[in-house]
């Protein structure tokens, strides 16, 4: 089907996987609640004696609508009872096809999941907004335009294959994979990132597209963007501290081991990137003693303005003067990483920009 006709494949997926938002489904719920309780409200102005058996019937039903509008984080639209999915993988179909034959689908297909599920992300937000806030994008300035981007650290794990209904897991997890793959083969790791982050509102393809800046080391206007987003500091020093217990078998159930033939090789591919092994600060040493005078400065002058553009996640984050106080703090010391004068220089016979995983650990 990914050779005959990729784009019917494609929204064959949509069809199964995109379920009704969550704002559509509360609203539906309430419109069909207010009409039964007007239908109840009619019949009980029935005289008794004047209804049917069936009328009588349905008053004498006691229905109690408990917890019916009550969304968690996994009601985003996506199908999450699939076992096909399971485990995650970044071989699993129709992603695998779909970017060996026809990988602009591929794009396609999983722009439109993720974009979906992000939607569904900010209408739990909005049905829950006393308890849970209203969420803040993040804006990014790529060379082909300005993009808004939502989610916070459940979304950012998305894009790990983490944290998601199966199907969506397996959508990253062959992004990424692919992404990969591309770089390996020569493409340029800015002309990758632009692939997957155009045109997607989704934070987790903001996590990939600096995984793969991270593992070719690239200093360009594109990897910039990234490298001189706050928030994307946050999850990714948090994603990088928790690199070694990714595979941990907490509970027992052994779902990895489930893996077989090339999606086992896949798995140990992603493995052991080496992105795993780095994180944004050792990143932001290329670009503060960058050749480039103007990225350097770029750079430089992004950082500082840390301090005073803090990275909330939440609107009401920012009355907050304790949780105000941590994030001054904490951006005021990466403020200075941005700053050339604060490295201090030294020889070593092992300067290698390509290699410098020793030297930035």
């Amino acid at each position: 089907m990914s050779q005959v006709d990729p784009d019917l494949l494609a929204d064959l997926a949509e069809a199964q996987l995109l379920e009704e938002l969550p704002r559509d489904e509360y609203d539906r719920k309430r419109k069909e609640r207010d009409e039964r309780y007007k239908r109840l409200a009619e019949l009980r102005a029935i005289p008794e004696s004047d209804r049917t058996p069936d009328q009588q019937r349905v008053l004498d039903h006691t229905f109690f609508p408990i917890g019916e509008d009550r969304y968690d984080m996994d009601d985003i639209g996506i199908e999450r009872h699939n076992n096909f999915y399971h485990p995650p993988s970044a071989l699993h179909e129709p992603f695998k096809s779909l970017f060996e034959n026809k990988p602009d689908v591929a794009l396609r297909l999983i722009r439109n999941l993720s974009n979906h599920a992000t939607e569904g992300w900010k209408q739990i937000h909005a049905i829950r907004r006393r308890e849970m806030g209203k969420p803040i994008p993040v804006a990014l300035e790529f060379p082909w335009g300005k993009q808004e981007f939502w989610g916070d650290w459940r979304v950012y794990s998305w894009g790990q294959g983490q944290l998601a209904p199966t199907a969506l897991e397996c959508a990253f997890l062959a992004l990424t994979y692919w992404a990969f793959k591309q770089v390996e083969g020569g493409r340029s790791a800015s002309d990758v990132i632009k692939d997957i982050v155009e045109g997607n509102k989704c934070l987790a393809v903001l996590g990939i597209a600096l995984d793969l800046a991270l593992e070719s080391w690239a200093t360009t206007d594109t990897t910039l963007a990234l490298a001189t987003c706050q928030r994307l500091w946050i999850y990714d020093l948090a994603r990088h501290s928790q690199e070694s217990s990714k595979n941990i078998d907490l509970l027992g159930y052994a779902w990895l081991s489930r893996l077989y033939g090339e999606k086992v090789d896949a798995k140990a591919y992603l493995d052991e990137r080496k992105y795993r092994k780095r994180n944004v600060m050792q990143f932001a040493t290329l670009f503060a003693l960058n050749q480039d005078a103007t990225l350097q400065a770029k750079f430089k002058n992004a950082l500082a303005q840390f301090p005073a553009a803090l990275p909330y996640e939440v609107e009401e984050q920012e009355t907050d003067q304790g949780y105000t106080g941590h994030l001054k703090e904490e951006a005021t010391g990466w403020a200075g990483l941005g700053d050339c004068a604060n490295y201090k220089q030294s020889q070593t016979s092992y300067f290698d920009l390509h290699t410098q995983d020793r030297l930035l650990s």
